[in-house]
């Protein structure tokens, strides 16, 4: 039985539940979530060596509102996260009926020499990626009863 991370982002909140049923409806068990407010250093930590204006971007975009942030269980669980949400950063990319195609927003924002797209969820991509995702989860305090 595997284990990863994943990240509902502030624009995905909206449909947290029906992004959260999906995962459900695949076989995947949510073992724990809770609702943080992202710092810099937390999104340095899920995406190491960004360029700087995607980090700038990705900065402003994810410390703004509060986010979902879960663990979730299940055989071949990074795969079947990765299948679900899509490869791809721009959900146009992504495959019909995948979550970041569904409810992505577009279009993506020119942010200096970056694009910005939308995606509401990140997921680790291989079994590193959830080590440090899953450490960062257990860092991280819960937001606020006045944000959640």
């Amino acid at each position: 039985m595997e284990r990863t991370a994943y990240v509902i982002k502030p624009e995905g909140m909206a449909c947290r539940s029906q992004i959260r049923q999906i995962l459900l409806d695949d076989g995947l068990r949510i073992v724990s979530n809770k609702r943080v407010i992202l710092d810099p250093a937390a999104v340095d930590t899920l995406y190491p060596g960004l360029a700087p204006d995607l980090r700038n971007a990705s900065i402003r975009f994810l410390t703004c509102a509060p986010v979902e942030f879960g663990i979730l269980e299940g055989e071949n669980v990074i795969a079947k996260l990765r299948r679900l949400m899509g490869d791809e950063t721009n959900p146009d990319e992504c495959s019909p009926g995948t979550i970041r195609h569904r409810f992505g927003i577009r279009p993506g924002i020119i942010f200096g020499s970056a694009t910005y797209y939308f995606n509401v969820i990140h997921g680790s991509k291989d079994t590193d990626e959830a080590s440090r995702d899953l450490r960062l989860y257990s860092s991280l305090a819960p937001a606020p009863p006045s944000l959640q």
